[in-house]
């Protein structure tokens, strides 16, 4: 829930990108009639929500455009614009007759009619707004707290805002467990579970969630997805003992394995996120705190540009050892750990099995003082 409302800039990959693109014919079971104001002409394009991959594109005349298809089951698509980058139409499509009105100025807020799922889709961010609006105060007073105590709050500051955020974790999970319960057959539903728990490694609540479902959405496409996300979750879990070998930056292959005997994290990051490079720091003091004492970083990072990838770690003087593909969200050892956000960072014990993850922050230095004191 946090990564929906915060604005960190949390960078969450291609959802589905092991998944391939959802089932999508050229065909007449459903038509999409559009209108779109301000604009006599141009493109619309419609995207397959999971990877952003274009599936279909058609003229706009008069502001009006037209597309027809077929899907197997309702799933996300994407009605972009030519001319407009950065609003888009979101909605669920199904074999029905579906109309979509849009204002340029405000691609984003289209009206759709036509699709059962998209009422329920509106159903949902009705249901949710609650908790956004909760969320939000939160956030208020953890931005207020860290400005005050200059982003160093004491126990009791600490403790406070642990136990407000607790407070809105309940009510979002609540907020879901009702909905979902009312919608179990909906792809929705299933679509919210992936959407908002899976990414951020809330498996507990996600496999709770999946139980409401009906065996149909169980094995429907995001259904599927959301199986998938918990099968690697128990090869990359805490306990498993994940592995994968991928070269440094010199080419020279290395294999995770290898470094047993060590407590080991791997810290999924790239140069263009944000978030990842302010936990730099982090990660580096605590590399030197601990590094003769048994600790090792592996950095794998998600960038294409091995410019890029060599300048950031140079620029943060990040001494130990980083590997990489350069395929970006389509890193092999993404996959083996089902990574879809970075920062995302897995804690080793010496025999290679997990202990911890997402250690960030005051987090991670407890546990590294936790092991190493002991």
């Amino acid at each position: 829930m946090k990564k929906q409302i915060k604005t960190l800039c949390y960078t969450i990959g291609l959802l589905i990108a092991a998944y391939g693109l959802a089932a999508f014919t050229i065909g007449d079971d459903f038509t999409i009639k559009g209108h779109i104001t301000k604009t006599e002409t141009g493109k619309a394009y419609l995207m397959d929500g999971s990877t952003n991959t274009i599936v279909d594109s058609v003229n706009i005349t008069g502001g009006n455009f037209e597309f027809k298809g077929h899907v197997g089951e309702p799933v996300e698509y994407l009605i972009k614009f030519s001319g407009i980058d950065r609003q888009q139409v979101a909605l669920f499509v199904e074999n029905a007759t579906i109309t979509v009105n849009a204002d340029r100025d405000s691609v984003y807020k289209a009206d759709i009619k036509g699709s059962p799922t998209n009422d329920v889709w509106k159903a949902y961010l009705q249901a949710w707004k609650p908790v956004t609006n909760r969320a939000g105060k939160y956030y208020h007073l953890s931005d207020s707290v860290n400005k005050v105590y200059h982003n160093k709050p004491d126990s009791a500051a600490k403790a406070m805002l642990k136990a407000d955020y607790a407070t809105v974790q309940e009510l979002d999970y609540k907020m879901h467990y009702d909905f979902i319960s009312k919608h179990p057959a909906s792809a929705v539903s299933a679509f919210v579970i992936a959407t908002h728990f899976i990414p951020y490694f809330q498996f507990d609540e996600a496999n709770k969630l999946f139980a409401l479902l009906t065996p149909a959405a169980q094995n429907a496409f995001y259904g599927k997805q959301i199986k998938e996300s918990i099968a690697i979750e128990k090869r990359s879990g805490i306990g498993a003992s994940p592995d994968f070998v991928m070269n440094d930056v010199n080419g020279k292959p290395i294999k995770l394995s290898s470094l047993r005997g060590k407590y080991v994290l791997v810290d999924f990051w790239a140069s263009w996120c944000a978030p990842c490079r302010r936990e730099n720091p982090n990660v580096l003091a605590n590399y030197k705190k601990y590094h003769d004492m048994g600790f090792e970083v592996v950095g794998v990072s998600l960038d294409k540009s091995k410019i890029a990838w060599l300048k950031a770690i140079n620029d943060d003087g990040l001494v130990w050892t980083h590997v990489s593909d350069l395929k970006g969200w389509d890193n092999a050892a993404a996959h083996e750990f089902g990574i879809k956000v970075v920062p995302s960072n897995f804690l080793l014990d010496k025999n290679g099995k997990v202990i911890g993850k997402n250690l960030r922050e005051e987090a991670l230095s407890n546990r590294l003082k936790s092991i190493f004191t002991n």
